[in-house]
């Protein structure tokens, strides 16, 4: 057995290097749990304690919603055409004659095909 365990170890004068852990949010402090007793059969909890945890998860959660609520939009200073939204004038040009009148828009009739190819 200690020859296996001796292969496992570093040559001499090699250093072991430390891998450094990834960053972590801050430690919440531990809350402590909250006590229920049983008395003749009967069991019963400190409703109070149980409130508060209940309300400190919902603190955290509603923090973390409001975050998420007020980080900007994409571009929000952008004009439309850069972010995808549909103008009047373009959707016009797109649509042509068919605007207001179908789903598709308008489109030229196809030029004729010859057997000698297309014709100007």
């Amino acid at each position: 057995m200690m020859l296996g365990l001796a292969a496992l170890q570093l040559p001499a004068g090699a250093t072991q290097r430390e891998v450094p852990e990834p960053e972590a949010s801050p430690p919440s402090p531990p809350v402590a749990p909250c006590v229920i007793v049983e008395v003749g059969g009967t069991r019963s909890g400190d409703l109070e304690c149980a409130a508060r945890q209940v309300a400190r998860a919902a603190k955290i959660a509603r923090a973390q919603a409001d975050a998420i609520r007020t980080l900007s939009a994409v571009r929000a200073g952008s004009p439309d055409i850069r972010v995808g939204v549909t103008s009047l004038s373009g959707t016009r040009l797109r649509m042509g004659s068919n605007l207001g009148v179908s789903a598709r828009p308008a489109r030229p009739a196809a030029a004729p095909v010859t057997p000698m190819g297309r014709q100007p």
